[in-house]
């Protein structure tokens, strides 16, 4: 199986991973992914530093260690808040759980869990959500998407937050108030800036 991967907070995480953090992130929850995937070296690197005494637990380089997990989506996530994140996964129906020990910090979740929420969301990150609207409101909404997704640049997310709103006001006016041939369309492109900036 081919996994995709997207970067968040410097790390790649898979996709379906990518957007229930997105969601969690969008939603308040303040987080920052430490480790994500990695790759076979990088745990090396890791395994490395632990059986030299300088490094905490690291599993044993191989394609099932928890970081790793090739061909599957579901690896293992290191949080500095993963009370926080975990909180808001059980809150959408994705189990999770502290699978190492002592370690207050490594999350793995449920894959059935993460595939279906994928599965229901995806849109709302790869652009088909917005593709509704006009070419500048969908240049402005994919912008902040992605920036609220990596958490980066909070005064010009509000800038963009704030000339969407404008927008999306703009749209909920004509879907009533407008022209009737041009209602339904007007609905529509409120919809999605109502999505994209709750």
């Amino acid at each position: 199986m081919s996994v995709a991967y997207k970067p968040i907070d410097g790390e790649q995480v898979s996709v379906q991973w990518y957007v229930a953090l997105a969601a969690c992130r969008a939603a308040g929850v303040s987080f920052n992914v430490n480790e994500g995937h990695r790759t076979m070296a990088r745990q090396q690197y890791f395994w490395d530093l632990y059986r030299s005494g300088r490094g905490a637990l690291a599993a044993v380089p191989s394609p099932h260690a928890p970081h790793i997990r090739t061909g599957r989506f579901d690896h293992a996530i290191d949080f500095n808040n993963a009370a926080g994140v975990m909180g808001w996964l059980r809150a959408h129906e994705i189990r999770c759980a502290l699978t190492v020990p002592g370690e207050s910090w490594h999350v793995e979740a449920n894959p059935d869990d993460l595939a279906r929420y994928h599965a229901a969301h995806r849109s709302d990150l790869d652009g088909r959500a917005i593709d509704v609207l006009g070419p500048t409101a969908r240049r402005w909404a994919a912008e902040y998407l992605r920036l609220k997704a990596d958490g980066r640049n909070r005064a010009r997310r509000r800038v963009l937050r704030r000339v969407l709103i404008v927008r999306r006001k703009a749209e909920w006016v004509a879907a009533r108030r407008g022209p009737k041939a041009g209602r339904k369309a007007a609905q529509r492109r409120y919809d999605a800036l109502r999505k994209v900036t709750s």
